[in-house]
């Protein structure tokens, strides 16, 4: 015990000394802001978690028609941000074909909700005379919250049957939105270049 008491008087005489309690203050401050940075960290990644879309899939057949099937498994709605649907042969010379559903872009699916996406290769098939059962299908799903503060993309390839899922939209989807962006401004500028055109040929008619 006087040890105990002797080491604690030393440390005091120390901590008296000229700039040796600014050193402590900024080590309890230092710390101090760790661990508030911890608990921020946390706090994102349980709300994170909270919104982020849950969705399952799996492949409906029907006569003549093939579907994705898709379903909100979470109680908050989500919004589509790509629809891609692949196809992969199984030959010596593979093909991938891709059906890429710009309809389902930025549309909403309410929490439990379901919907069925169609998808028919048959063109594409017959263009490659590659039969149906040299065809592997994989659904890929960019989904997000309403507030678009979280991305999850699903995969369902039907050979394995399990779906997988990747946080964040990864620089594949990137590159298709800004392909897709400068593919609308292209077709704007061309409709609003032939409506000019046509408001100049009513004009000669005149």
């Amino acid at each position: 015990m006087p040890f105990l008491l002797h080491q604690f008087e030393r440390l005091w005489y120390w901590v008296q000394q000229g700039g040796n309690s600014n050193i402590i203050l900024v080590g309890i401050t230092a710390a101090y802001s760790f661990l508030t940075l911890r608990m921020m960290q946390a706090t994102n990644a349980q709300a994170r978690a909270m919104a982020m879309p849950s969705v399952s899939l799996s492949i409906l057949h029907a006569e003549n028609e093939d579907f994705i099937y898709v379903k909100n498994t979470g109680s908050q709605s989500l919004v589509f941000l790509e629809v891609l649907l692949k196809c992969y042969t199984h030959r010596k010379d593979p093909k991938l074909l891709v059906d890429d559903q710009f309809g389902f872009i930025n549309a909403v699916l309410a929490g439990g909700a379901s919907s069925n996406i169609r998808y028919d290769f048959t063109a594409q098939r017959r263009e490659h005379n590659i039969q149906m059962s040299d065809c592997s299908i994989i659904a890929s799903i960019t989904v997000s919250d309403l507030p678009r503060t979280v991305t999850a993309r699903y995969s369902f390839p039907v050979t394995y049957g399990a779906v997988t899922c990747q946080l964040g939209k990864g620089w594949g989807y990137r590159f298709r939105c800004l392909g897709r962006e400068l593919y609308w401004r292209r077709n704007r500028v061309t409709h609003r270049f032939l409506d000019l055109v046509g408001w100049l040929k009513s004009l000669d008619r005149r």
